[in-house]
């Protein structure tokens, strides 16, 4: 693919150490309010891994994929650790521990769009 004239790519994308996650939310009312808000919160489950990856990593961004829309509405780079979020008040009701987000990007990117990206670190899925 050819790059436009005058773009630059991200130095994130560059890094080898930067890590990605997909994050699947229930509904799309949560990914607003992680966007109006600044902060996400995981499954319990989830929190070691992204913790870990926080710990060990130039840059974490999690691409946000709402369940069943086919598409994905945006990424964001996780700037504290689970449970280290700067909110005073907390969007999502106690659904697990809080961490700051900066959104870098809002947009609907269809899944077919992108269907040909294969994830080598997953037995090349897609």
């Amino acid at each position: 693919m050819a790059v436009p004239a005058g773009f630059n790519k991200s130095p994130l994308l560059e890094d080898p150490s930067t890590k990605f996650f997909v994050i699947r939310s229930n509904c799309g009312k949560h990914v607003v309010k992680s966007v109006e808000h600044s902060v996400w919160a995981t499954q319990r489950k989830n929190e070691k891994k992204l913790n870990q990856a926080f710990r060990g990593s130039g840059a974490v961004i999690l691409i946000f994929s709402v369940n069943k829309s086919g598409a994905f509405q945006g990424f964001a780079r996780m700037r504290s650790m689970t449970g280290q979020a700067k909110a005073i008040t907390d969007p999502f009701n106690g659904f697990g521990q809080l961490f700051d987000v900066e959104w870098l990007r809002v947009i609907d990117v269809q899944a077919d769009n992108v269907s040909h990206l294969e994830n080598i670190l997953d037995n090349g899925r897609a």
